[in-house]
């Protein structure tokens, strides 16, 4: 089952603090060709200040929530919304 986000947030499943997985999910990415993305990404930048930015981006992301989770055929509605 695809899920898609509304932004990019950590994704609770993820593998390591969930900030690849909310990347994939928030742009419909597949998933473990993102997180080979953010591997070579590490790796490719001595490895050091690509963790130190990975865990900076990963204290900086909101922990996901049911409201980033888009839906298909759902329709939230408030009460300005309702009839």
């Amino acid at each position: 089952m695809e899920i898609r986000t509304r932004r990019w947030t950590r994704s609770p499943r993820g593998c390591v603090l969930g900030v690849a997985t909310g990347l994939a999910e928030w742009r419909g990415l597949p998933i473990n060709l993102t997180r080979l993305l953010v591997l070579l990404l590490v790796c490719c930048t001595s490895f050091i200040p690509g963790l130190i930015i990975y865990l900076v981006v990963a204290l900086l992301l909101p922990e996901q929530t049911d409201d980033d989770i888009i839906r298909e055929g759902y329709h939230r509605y408030s009460y300005y919304t309702s009839y």
